[in-house]
């Protein structure tokens, strides 16, 4: 199923309010493709040593989701909302990317840059929308920016849901936009 939409992130100083139009008083992350909600789950096997290690029932364990898509081309706010280091040029006021940077250092929790995220389908009437209350951008481990005419640039990127901390734990829900709850 095709379902096009688009990501919003509440930033700093911003509240989600989704009987607003998109970006739902967010900040709108550029041009996206190829937007997938990908879920695992952790499972622990109970082998059945009487039946010569067959599998007799398994453990559910928890699990975990991602949003991830391709950002198409530099974006300055989805560079600044998804990069762990990123700077704002002194002359053409674009982002740029910068490492080490001094936003985050090695060894530091990513936990403290989360966000709350909002995939909006265009047609949010017959379309679920996808909302992560508590979640950390990342980028592809191996990212390969290619800067070539023959190609459009894309770059790797999701979200990873981490439990909200409020009283049910929230991670993420998926639903029509008008049941999603904030």
């Amino acid at each position: 199923m095709h379902v096009p939409g688009r990501i919003s992130c509440q930033l700093a100083g911003q509240t989600f309010n989704l009987a607003t139009a998109y970006p739902h008083g967010g900040t709108a992350l550029g041009l996206l493709r190829d937007v997938q909600i990908r879920r695992s789950e952790g499972r622990f096997d109970l082998i059945g040593e009487e039946f010569g290690q067959e599998i007799i029932d398994e453990v559910y364990m928890a699990e975990s989701w991602v949003m991830a898509f391709a950002l198409r081309g530099m974006d300055d706010d989805a560079l600044g909302a998804v990069f762990p280091n990123t700077f704002t040029g002194a002359v053409t006021k674009t982002k740029g990317i910068a490492y080490p940077g001094t936003t985050r250092s090695p060894g530091s929790l990513r936990s403290s840059s989360a966000v709350r995220v909002l995939f909006t389908p265009d047609d949010s009437e017959n379309h679920n929308a996808v909302y992560f209350p508590n979640a950390i951008p990342q980028v592809a481990e191996g990212l390969s920016i290619d800067f070539v005419r023959a190609t459009e640039l894309m770059i790797a990127c999701a979200f990873r849901g981490l439990r909200f901390n409020d009283a049910q734990g929230s991670l993420c829900q998926i639903a029509r936009i008008k049941d999603i709850t904030l």
